[in-house]
This record gives structure tokens, C-alpha cells and sequence, in this order.
């Protein structure tokens, strides 16, 4: 029950830090599922202090997509990068796993995609959305995107 707790909400982003946080869960995945990851979300934890909102947003962002690239991309190397600039926070997350059909997915049965319109609906809620890329055969990319007065 402990480790579902964290889970929900994990002391580490709090503690240590965005960046900190899905580099730990990064580590964690990568070794249950033989993912290659690369996270470099350093220039968010280091321009200033986000929001626990945003944060968590982020977050769980990162786990959905870690979680999507293993599971039904079949991914090999995952990217997280994340920026500010031009008033916004972004987050890109890039596997090369086997792609999809974005607009298949998303506008068919409402049980295929859930992950991914969850991700759009926390965006949403703060102001923010996501840009799904995708082809089948060539991996997929999530761009996430927040105004900055998101920022605490």
C-alpha cells in the first residue's frame, strides 16, 4: 500500500525535484522493461521553483509516455527533455519504438488512448496541451506545453 502511495504522489518530486524524481522512476523503468532513457530536464529544476501542479503534471506525464513506449511501442531508447522560454514550460518525450496512428487512436474506441487523452486533460486543466507525432513504423513524440504563469 506504501509503494502505491508514493506512487500516487512521490516524496522525491517534493524533496528533490522534478528532474529528480522521473530520473528515478526513469532508472526504475528502464530495468523493468530494458528501456534505454535519456532525461534532461535540468534547465526547469534550475531556472526557478514550479509549482506542485506543475510539477506533478509533468510528472506524470513522463510516467504515461515511459509507460506507453515499453508497453505498446515496444521502445528500445526514450528521450525526456524539458525547456522554458518564450513564456512557456515544454517537456518532449521521444521513444523509437513502432508508432501509431494518432488520429486512429485517439478518435476511435474510447477505451484505446486513454492514457494519452489523460495526459491532454492535465495539461488542459492548467492552460497547457499536447502534441502527439507519430507514424506507425517510426516511433512517436509528446510534446507538452504550459504557459509559464504556471510557474509558482
Amino acid at each position: 500500500l506504501g509503494r502505491i502511495a508514493r506512487g500516487l504522489h512521490p516524496g522525491v518530486l517534493e524533496d528533490l525535484g522534478l528532474s529528480a524524481a522521473i530520473k528515478r522512476f526513469a532508472l526504475e523503468y528502464g530495468r523493468v522493461y530494458g528501456v534505454r532513457t535519456y532525461v534532461k530536464l535540468d534547465e526547469i529544476d534550475r531556472s526557478s521553483t514550479i509549482s506542485e501542479a506543475t510539477s506533478l503534471t509533468l510528472y506524470r506525464i513522463a510516467q504515461e509516455a515511459l509507460l506507453n513506449a515499453a508497453r505498446h511501442g515496444h521502445a528500445k531508447d526514450v528521450s525526456i527533455i524539458g525547456t522554458r522560454g518564450h513564456n512557456e514550460v515544454r517537456m518532449v518525450v521521444e521513444d523509437d519504438g513502432c508508432g501509431f496512428d494518432v488520429d486512429a487512436t485517439l478518435s476511435g474506441d474510447q477505451r484505446r488512448g486513454m492514457g494519452l487523452r489523460s495526459m491532454g486533460e492535465r495539461l488542459a486543466l492548467l492552460g497547457g496541451e499536447l502534441t502527439i507525432e507519430s507514424t506507425p513504423g517510426r516511433g512517436t513524440a509528446l510534446f507538452a506545453r504550459m504557459p509559464e504563469g504556471v510557474i509558482a
